[in-house]
């Protein structure tokens, strides 16, 4: 058999396969989801947005913008920080070879993503829809550190007597990191009135970021729409 009369076969092969997806109409939906998230940060509230198209009867492909608002980070990871002090002291004529590691007490963080995802979804019977999803994005990392505690570094130059810098206090350093932002889960949505849904999300959330990664698991509640 020649190469071309192969090429054609498996053309027509491909077409067969492709034409019962592509007859069907795209069908346009919108979601909403509002939970709660727990891993880095602890336990906070977590909220998104979604549109996409389903291009078959079970795949289809999303959009979907998350925001968690109030994230308690209580790592040590404050070299970075102490750094951006001690960078700050310098230009104030400091001697900043001496510092004392003091903890912050309070570290907060919120996180913003979007996501392009790809949807699988199995429905069963004429009401129920259990779905997977799975996709990546980019993601925004924005922290904020409160000293309430003096940072102590060294004298002026040439003087021995110690700097409590900087006054007043609390002192608050804020730092924003953009990461690559991954996601993976699956839900049920149940057909309540015309193409209205109700259902339950679960997530897994994973963020590579410079500064830090952050883990975040997510169950939510789910309200879809179906144009």
């Amino acid at each position: 058999m020649s190469s071309i009369r192969r090429l054609l076969i498996a053309g027509i092969a491909l077409l067969a396969m492709v034409s019962p997806a592509t007859a069907q109409r795209p069908s346009p939906r919108a979601a909403a989801t509002f939970g709660g998230s727990f891993g880095d940060g602890g336990s906070t509230v977590i909220a998104s947005g979604s549109f996409g198209v389903h291009v078959t009867r079970h795949v289809g492909v999303e959009l979907e913008l998350m925001f968690v608002p109030d994230l308690e980070f209580r790592d040590g990871d404050v070299l970075p920080l102490l750094e951006a002090v001690a960078m700050a002291g310098a230009a104030g004529g400091l001697d900043v070879r001496r510092i004392l590691p003091i903890l912050p007490v309070e570290r907060e963080g919120r996180v913003v993503a979007f996501f392009s995802k790809m949807v699988a979804e199995f429905p069963v019977g004429r009401r129920l829809r259990p779905y997977l999803v799975g996709g990546g994005g980019a993601g925004q990392i924005k922290e904020e550190v409160r000293f309430t505690r003096p940072i102590i570094l060294g004298g002026e130059r040439g003087s021995a007597a110690p700097t409590i810098f900087p006054p007043p206090f609390p002192l608050v350093v804020k730092r924003s990191d953009i990461s690559l932002a991954l996601t993976a889960g699956g839900g049920v949505d149940v057909l309540l009135w015309r193409g209205l849904g109700a259902g339950v999300d679960i997530r897994y959330v994973r963020l590579l970021g410079q500064n830090r990664d952050v883990d975040l698991g997510q169950v939510s509640g789910r309200l879809s729409y179906r144009f």
